[in-house]
């Protein structure tokens, strides 16, 4: 059982909620691979995990890249995994924008494909994986920078699949850019999506 910090104290106070837990204690640490990397708390399993801030969402297992921004920091189940920003990234402007560019780009769509575990179609975004993505930041005062955030925060607004696709092929069009890839290789990726 997942719940936030601020409930803490009254799920503490709940004699019959803490009595169940207690006697059910080896049941419910069976239930999720979190006793693997927690110990035993009475309340808040996830209050180190910063997971009420913003942050980057994905699914563990999909066909593509799937990466979303939650700005309102919901808790997920096991079957999401979150990407949250170290401190010194924070406060830099638009680096979730930056950085979601980046992850559902055709670039890093092609590396998933090519080095995370196919499962049939579907493919696992563990964290270890994720963590080994190549991400190439650019310097966030530089044009290209603000281009790429502007053409997400603007996709993010767009319903209309020709907008979008347009957009899109923007973004990717910079990504080429920035990782410094030839024309042979930009066709290579393109093929195999």
């Amino acid at each position: 059982m997942y719940v936030p910090s601020y409930r803490k104290n009254e799920i503490i106070a709940d004699k019959k909620l803490m009595s169940y837990f207690n006697q059910n204690r080896p049941v419910l640490l069976k239930r999720s691979r979190v006793s693997d990397y927690f110990t035993w708390r009475k309340g808040d399993e996830r209050k180190t995990m910063r997971w009420n801030s913003s942050k980057i969402v994905t699914p563990y297992k999909a066909k593509r890249n799937t990466f979303a921004i939650d700005w309102n920091g919901c808790l997920s189940s096991k079957d999401v995994i979150w990407l949250i920003p170290k401190a010194e990234y924070k406060n830099q402007s638009n680096f979730l924008h930056y950085l979601l560019g980046l992850l559902n780009s055709n670039i890093i769509n092609f590396y998933a494909n090519s080095t995370f575990k196919d499962l049939g179609g579907l493919y696992e975004y563990y964290p270890k994986q994720i963590q080994d993505i190549p991400v190439k930041m650019v310097d966030p005062e530089s044009s290209k920078y603000k281009s790429i955030c502007d053409l997400v925060i603007g996709l993010m607004e767009k319903s209309n699949q020709i907008e979008v696709q347009k957009y899109q092929q923007e973004l990717n069009q910079l990504f080429y850019e920035i990782y410094g890839l030839s024309q042979n290789d930009i066709e290579i990726i393109e093929a195999s999506l």
